[in-house]
């Protein structure tokens, strides 16, 4: 288990996550200079990815809440994350990331750490009882 909460880090998610290898018809490169240029243009796919991050600091770096309510924040941040790449390549103009291997590798990167993150926070909600909430700030 101890594996599983090194490699679900949160940080290391987040950082993972805009490193995603994008590549496309004409631009090609990380996941985070899509997310740069679309977020000023309010694109869904950029406020998704960027909720998605500030619901899983809010939930791993707030101890005032409680475990079960600060692992449902997790889950719902890689969610929005998860929801927010699905948004990006629906229209289909970035094919080419998926026939190529090194993109094919990032994102089965983030697939494993994603799944580490998911299996730490399930076993959280499951596996705490009602413990009282922590009144400091990390």
């Amino acid at each position: 288990m101890k594996a599983l909460k090194t490699i679900g880090h949160p940080i290391i998610l987040i950082c993972i996550f805009p490193m995603l290898l994008i590549e496309g018809d004409n631009f090609g490169g990380l996941y985070f200079l899509y997310l740069l240029m679309a977020l000023p243009h309010g694109a869904p796919y950029a406020i998704f990815a960027l909720l998605g991050i500030v619901l899983i600091l809010i939930g791993s770096y707030v101890k005032m809440l409680s475990v079960r309510l600060r692992s449902k924040l997790n889950l719902t941040g890689v969610s929005l994350m998860m929801v927010s790449l699905i948004i990006f390549f629906y229209p289909g103009n970035k094919n080419q990331t998926f026939e190529l291997v090194i993109p094919l590798i990032s994102f089965a990167v983030f697939g494993l750490i994603a799944t580490c993150f998911i299996i730490n926070n399930t076993y959280s909600i499951f596996h705490t009882e009602n413990q009282e909430p922590d009144l400091e700030f990390l």
